[in-house]
């Protein structure tokens, strides 16, 4: 599961020629997905071979690639981006173990109209993988990958100074095993770990935590600092194995399926506001019969790192029934 523990978002980048394929599940879904409620996607990635092979894509983009018109002015609005990504894979021991790499850099900057600085996301994606084929039946795969990455200016606009910019780190790894065995013609057995690393962490550009910032509601515009810094890390442990048992001539086909999934997560979080709070503007004038208020001081002081663990336990058992080739009931 890449899902991001904390925000159940996307948790992962990849390389898009080091997807094999994906698969989506919006419905009629089986028991073994009971923790999805609108759908599942599935992404399976490259895995080497017999033979050398591998790939080189390389994008590129700027504002000459735009033209003007009566409402875009490209002199004003600049852009990059350059994405180069290899991919390479092949035998260890031709026959028996194989490995798969992939690598993706990605520079994207963007300028606003008038805005006083660059917003520009560096990020690498990249996968280590392995597969051994330890006999006919039993076969090994590892796994690492990571999407590191650091955002410079990440709020930058016009109605925001220099000194009020954000910077934001984020990305981390995922190590994963997959053991998968057939015990008979009528038998798999799967056993899987993975162990997500990942971190978010977002303060002022400048690095100062100390220095208050400026919001005024009239105009918008943001000025002194950034109002906020945050530092988090999210962590999961899995575990999952099942089994699955193929049986014919039982009032037609079934394919019974059962297993057990453990996790463990962790989540630490550290957020406040620079220098213990931040000015609101309130130039517009408030109703008559209110006192006018020039502005509004908003406190939150560091108050230090806040831990939460927590444990998943997971049990399943289904069953695909193929009463007939064209009737299939699923308990």
């Amino acid at each position: 599961d890449t899902t991001d523990p904390v925000t159940a978002t996307f948790g992962t980048n990849f390389n898009f020629d080091a997807i094999q394929e994906i698969s989506f599940q919006t419905g009629g879904f089986e028991a073994e997905y009971g923790r999805a409620t609108g759908g599942v996607v599935n992404l399976v990635t490259k895995s080497g071979g017999n033979d050398f092979s591998g790939t080189l894509d390389v994008r590129f983009r700027n504002q000459d690639f735009y033209q003007s018109g009566d409402h875009f002015d490209t002199d004003t609005y600049k852009v990059k981006y350059l994405d180069p990504s290899v991919t390479f894979g092949g035998p260890i021991i031709r026959d028996k173990v194989w490995f798969f790499l992939s690598g993706e850099y990605v520079d994207s900057q963007n300028t606003p109209s008038e805005a006083p600085s660059t917003r520009k996301y560096v990020g690498q994606n990249y996968i280590g993988k392995a597969t051994w084929q330890l006999n006919p039946s039993w076969r090994l795969v590892g796994k690492i990958s990571g999407d590191p990455a650091d955002i410079d200016n990440a709020n930058t606009s016009s109605l925001r100074d220099v000194e009020a910019n954000r910077f934001q780190t984020q990305g981390g790894d995922i190590y994963q095993a997959d053991l998968a065995g057939i015990l008979s013609p009528q038998l798999l057995w799967n056993l899987q770990v993975g162990i997500n690393r990942s971190s978010l962490d977002s303060y002022p550009q400048s690095g100062d935590l100390d220095t208050i910032g400026h919001v005024n509601d009239d105009t918008g515009r943001s000025s002194g600092n950034y109002t906020n810094a945050q530092y988090s890390q999210r962590d999961r442990d899995e575990y999952k194995t099942n089994l699955t048992w193929f049986v014919d001539n039982l009032g037609g086909s079934h394919e019974f399926k059962g297993g057990v999934e453990y996790a463990k997560l962790f989540f630490s979080s550290r957020n406040f506001y620079t220098g213990g709070g931040y000015y609101e503007d309130l130039t517009v004038n408030p109703p008559d019969d209110l006192t006018p208020i020039p502005y509004v001081f908003w406190a939150q002081a560091d108050a230090g790192t806040s831990e939460f663990d927590g444990t998943l336990q997971t049990a399943f058992l289904q069953d695909a029934w193929k009463v007939m080739p064209n009737l299939t009931i699923k308990f």
